[in-house]
Parts: C-alpha cells; structure tokens; sequence
C-alpha cells in the first residue's frame, strides 16, 4: 500500500464480493465481483499477479489510484471484461493482453507507453477508451478488427495517416481526435453518417467602437466588482451558454469556441463550470467559475489603444479534488498562445499552483497590439487525462482574463462611497472644509503634508529628510498622476497647475496631485485659450506667451519640480532678489559646463544612483 495513502469507502457503492456458485452442479463458487463493486473506491498500490488465480474476476477497476505495470499472468483470466481506466499504471502492454477476447474496455487516462502490440487485434469486442495514454508509433491498422468501437483513441500519444481500416467501423461515432493525423483525408469518411464533426465558426463581422485602454473578463461566471484600498476593478460577466461551435461579440471583446465534448454532458457541464468549496486563502471569487472547452477557446479584445499591453490569466484547479485518491490523478493539460505565439506549453493548473482550489497567475509583459485586437486562444493538443474525476473533464479551462496598456498601469480609477466620504470628512464638518472652489467646498480627505513644506520648512523648523529613493518615488507618482490626467481616464485633462506647492505628500512618502481649480478638458482641436493665469517659474512658454495648451504645458512644469526635488532647490523662492538665478537657467548653465551632477542636493552626500539622477 502506498505510504500515507488509506482507501477512502465509497458510501455510493456496494462494498461486497459476489461469488457465482454454479460452477459443477452448484458445489463450487468463484469470486467474479460481477456488479463492479471495485470501482470508484481509490485503492491505491499495485495489483499482485496471484490476482489471476480469481479466473472467473469481470471487475471493473477504473477509478482508483493502481499503479505499476499489468501484470501478464492477467491473460490466464479468460472471463475478465471491464476495465482499468483512470488509474495510473505505466509500461507497456503485455502481447498476452491479447488473450483477454472477451474485453471490452477501457485503458483510458492511465500512463502507459510504447506502442500497441500486434495481439490486440484479437480483442474484437473492445468499445472505447484507448485514450489518455503516452503510446508512440502509428495508429495500427488492425483497428479494423475492433468491430464494435464506438470511440476513441484521442489524446493517446498515437499518430499517423488516416488507417484504411477506419472505413470498417461502422459504430464509430467519436473519431481519431488529437492524434497527430496526417495525409489527406479519405473519402469514406464523409460516409459515416454517425461521425460527430464540429462545424465552421461565422465571421466576426465589422467592428465599431470607441478606443479604451482596459479590460477584464470574469470567464463563466457573472459581472464581479473586486474593491481594495483604492479602486475598484470591474470584471465583465462571461456567462453565455454557448455550443460546440460558437462566435459571440460582447462590446468590446468577443470569444470564440471550437470543439463538442466526446461525452455526454449537461448543457450546464459542458462548457461552464463552477465550485461551491471554500478557496484557499482570500482568493476572490473570479475563481468560483470558469470557462473550458473541448479543443480551442480564444479571447478577442477589441477596440484597444495601440501600445504594449500587461496580460495576466487568471486559472485554478477547481474540477479536481484531492479528497479521494484516484482523483488526484487527474491532469489537465493545455497551450496558452498570446497574439498568435506560444505561451505556456503542456500547462498543467494542478502542478504549477501545488494543489486544487489555489489561485494561479501567468502574466505576460509588454504584448504589441497594432491594429487594435488582442488575441489569447486556449488549444487542447490531446494530452492529460479525459475522464477523471468523471467523463468529459479535459480541454483548457481558464477563470478571469485581465489585460492593461503599459502606460496606463497602476492608474485604476478611484471610486469612493458617500458613506466613506461621510467617514472621512467626519460627516462634513467645518473644522475639515479647507475653502471654496470652482465646484463646491473643498474639505480634508487624507493627513498630506505639502510637499513644499517638507523640502522648504519655515523658519525653525527642519526639512524632511528624504533620501534618493525617497525623491524618486515622489517623482515617479507625480508622473503617474499627470499620466491618469492626460491619458489614463475617460476624461483628459490638463492640470495647468503643476508645482511643489501642489504636490501633498502621505506620511510614506505617497505622492498626490491636488488643486484642480485651474484643470481644463483636453481637447484636441481647441489647443488655445483666450484667458491665461499669471506667469510662475513652472508654466511652459508656449501657453505663458500664446496661450497654446496642450498636455505638454504639464510636462514641462513637472520637468521644473523634478529638477527641484533632485536639487532641493526652489525655483520661486529667490525670485525679487538681486541675485536671483532660474533654476532653469543655472541647470542649463552647469550642462553646457559639463557639470551637470552638481545640481544634486548636497544633503545626500552622494548616496544616490547617479544615471537614475
């Protein structure tokens, strides 16, 4: 028995042997556990040869978690009918198999290797299942002979050209799936009236839409907001029932199916699939569903912004339970490809996340979009197991998609409640409200310091003591903030106010933009504006002389306050003195000399990374 393994009782099962006492007039009784009582039971270890003593066994011993290679005193036990499917034995078959005539099945979804061998052709009553097997060599043409399958040799590491003895059998209905088939195909194939084929999926058709820059997709299940500390992302439900082949549009993204289950299922089994076990950890509930398939399964996103793209996929094991043994061997096993490259080859859920229930995230970086579709097809190339914990469980399965632009990530819109801003304003008191604005009352939501503050305190008081990663973190936040502004959200706009004095800072460090009183709608066609606010040492001098405004007026008063938080330098404060100098103009003046780095803050005494600087 293996170690730390014990047989877990089949409460659905009748536990019993049955014995047939007919043999010699009545006096003599054989042990045949004819009603299958050995299935589904998660016996584990391997099966002894003094087995075969049991001549008249017909058990069925599918299920359970038998390893191990099988035995050939087996081909002494004449009467022996059902089969071994889903456990995990290995090796080849042994040629005395083939005395074993009255089998009729099954040898699925175990690890057997080599090829077929040549005394299987006397197995003339086999049915189905030669499947989920890692067998080499071609697919023998003694099939022929098997008069009486119905289905199939899918996933079963065999390949080849379509065998002539195909034409043979008339009660196929499930054909050489996942094979590796090559060559062309026969003509008596378009005669077997009884063989399922998928059929071809319909054009997309044209595509209208307005450009955006994200997108996630709760894959099988409803629409699901996931709220942290500071937004909210929107999952799009994914819940459509759909065939075997299936081309549907939702919006801006679409998804396409390719392929029928070769078992019979539920129309609820077949291609969504859902948990009502507790997951591990905080794991949320995008992974209570997903969406599988029985070949191909591809995710279009329409309509996105050209540019560089982070994906992540998200999967868990949810079909497979490690409750009872001989599901545990289930493997689900599939390619993932990403704009038509190959991503993730023979991905296997279970392995790579070390268990069932447990979240699993592949991410992809920087994927090129350039004509505004992104692509992620799942693609089941016949391997892993197909009928474990039941029928029909094989294909790729995947639980959310969630995709963002590069220069859009981290810039997630911020929702708050009226209950959470009620919270955070002490229910609107006035020793919050800081003054009046453009819109409305301005009220305190967060305990900031100006940043101007810190790097610039009044008399008596000491600065801040920020380090160089410290000043970088500020200057990276700030620049992520104008990014949100300018291209991050539905709505552009340009602050036109960008200054030290409006940068706050948390207490570690976080850098908000604030004061919003002078921020306009960015419009492409309306790049100038009659009324201008008062020259400062950060406005950009196309819009101080022209009035010419455009996102760039914000970059270039974001270049002034970076070059003050390298230097520690104000470029306001000394403006009106006799020996005033432009930060600007004193900067350019030290580069055009050739010593640039000594605009660095002699307070960090040289701790800093110089081509980060």
């Amino acid at each position: 028995m293996a170690q730390g393994v014990s047989i877990v009782p089949n409460s659905e099962r009748n536990n019993t042997i049955r014995c047939d006492c007919s043999f010699y007039n009545n006096n003599t009784c054989h042990i045949t556990s004819e009603n299958r009582e050995l299935k589904t039971l998660s016996l584990p270890g391997k099966l002894p040869p003094e087995l075969a003593d049991l001549r008249y066994l017909r058990t069925d011993l599918c299920r359970n978690y038998l390893s191990g290679t099988i035995p050939m005193e087996w081909a002494s036990m004449p009467h022996l009918t059902s089969g071994i499917e889903a456990n995990q034995f290995s090796g080849p078959i042994p040629d005395e198999i083939g005395n074993l005539t009255n089998l009729t099945g099954h040898i699925g979804s175990n690890q057997f290797t080599g090829s077929l061998p040549s005394s299987l052709a006397r197995l003339v009553k086999l049915e189905d299942r030669v499947s989920d097997n890692n067998f080499n060599g071609t697919i023998p043409g003694y099939i022929g002979n098997w008069s009486g399958l119905k289905k199939y040799l899918y996933a079963s590491g065999l390949k080849g050209p379509f065998p002539d003895a195909v034409a043979r059998l008339e009660n196929l209905v499930e054909i050489l799936r996942n094979v590796s088939l090559y060559g062309s195909i026969p003509s008596y194939i378009w005669t077997m009236q009884e063989l399922r084929i998928s059929g071809l999926l319909p054009c997309a058709g044209s595509i209208n839409c307005t450009r955006h820059r994200f997108l996630h997709i709760n894959c099988g299940g409803d629409k699901i907001v996931i709220t942290n500390s500071s937004y909210e992302t929107t999952y799009q439900p994914d819940n459509y029932k759909f065939n075997a082949a299936t081309n549907q549009r939702f919006g801006n993204w679409g998804i396409s199916n390719t392929g029928a289950f070769t078992d019979y299922l539920s129309e609820e089994e077949q291609f969504i699939f859902s948990t009502s076990l507790p997951l591990s950890g905080n794991a949320p509930d995008i992974y209570k569903t997903a969406r599988r398939s029985a070949l191909s399964l591809a995710y279009y996103a329409f309509c996105l912004e050209n540019g560089p793209y982070n994906v992540k996929l998200h999967f868990m094991g949810i079909q497979f339970s490690d409750q009872e043994l001989y599901s545990r061997l289930g493997r689900r096993i599939f390619d993932v490809y990403v704009q038509g490259e190959l991503f993730l080859r023979d991905f296997n859920i279970k392995e790579l996340a070390n268990g069932t229930l447990k979240p699993l995230v592949k991410e992809i970086k920087s994927v090129n979009v350039s004509d505004h579709t992104l692509e992620i097809r799942l693609y089941w190339a016949g391997k892993g197991t197909t009928l474990i914990p039941k029928r029909g469980n094989y294909g790729p399965l995947i639980s959310a998609i969630s995709l963002c632009h590069l220069r859009a990530q981290g810039l997630q819109t911020v929702w708050f409640t009226w209950r959470r801003l009620q919270a955070a304003t002490n229910n609107f008191a006035q020793s919050n409200k800081l003054g009046e604005g453009g819109f409305g009352s301005v009220f305190k939501y967060m305990k900031p310091i100006s940043f101007v503050v810190g790097l610039h305190p009044s008399p008596g008081k000491s600065p801040l003591k920020l380090d160089w990663e410290a000043r970088q973190k500020i200057c990276l936040e700030i620049a992520r903030g104008l990014e949100f502004l300018h291209e991050g959200s539905m709505i552009k706009m340009v602050h036109r106010d960008i200054k030290t004095t409006n940068v706050l800072l948390e207490v570690d460090f976080n850098a908000k933009i604030s004061d919003f009183g002078l921020a306009r709608l960015h419009e492409e066609e309306h790049t100038h504006i009659s009324t201008k606010v008062a020259g400062t040492g950060y406005m950009a001098p196309e819009y101080a002389l022209w009035g010419q405004l455009t996102e760039k007026a914000d970059v270039y008063s974001f270049g002034v306050v970076a070059m003050e938080i390298v230097s520690g330098k104000s470029n306001t404060k000394q403006q009106g003195s006799a020996d005033h100098v432009s930060l600007i103009n004193w900067a350019l003046t030290l580069q055009q000399k050739g010593d640039i780095m000594e605009i660095i803050d002699p307070i960090l005494e040289g701790d800093f990374n110089s081509k980060e600087v």
